[in-house]
């Protein structure tokens, strides 16, 4: 498992929002859209995330992640913000970049895995520059993508 690299379902450019409520309800629905759940569902469950959690991981980018028994394969989108917003974060800073991490439940351990992989790539400088410096959601696939990129989460 630890070999093989990230596959991302979805990524997002220029997600909408001025604050956390906009942007959860924005994600909900693009996740509804790409997972056939309900968007209600969806909402509800980052907001408890919200509520309850440090999104914010470090330099701009935040995490949402669970469990479901609704999925059987897992979810992992990136979206990049149209807009800087200010989610709890470990440093304070506003967040520019969104992962989710949905795991099927029968995966078990291996969303911690999933979760560990994706926040130590999110964290390399270097990474996050490349993914900054694009202007659309295809910029973002071709750095997203295993086969472009030269970092692999361990």
């Amino acid at each position: 498992m630890l070999a093989q690299p990230i596959d991302f379902t979805a990524a997002h450019f220029g997600v909408k929002g001025d604050n956390p409520l906009q942007v959860i309800k924005n994600l909900a629905f693009t996740i509804s859209r790409d997972t056939h759940n309900p968007s209600t569902i969806l909402h509800s469950q980052l907001d408890g995330l919200l509520k309850n959690s440090m999104i914010g991981i470090g330099e701009g980018v935040g995490v949402f992640d669970w469990v479901s028994k609704d999925i059987d394969t897992p979810y992992i989108m990136c979206s990049m913000l149209e807009n800087s917003v200010t989610f709890p974060s470990v440093d304070d800073k506003s967040l520019d970049i969104i992962l989710v991490l949905i795991s099927p439940e029968k995966n078990g351990p291996l969303h911690l895995q999933s979760l560990s992989r994706l926040t130590r790539m999110f964290r390399d400088a270097q990474f996050l520059a490349s993914l900054r410096s694009v202007h659309s959601c295809d910029g973002m696939l071709s750095i997203l993508c295993h086969d472009n990129r030269h970092l692999l989460a361990a």
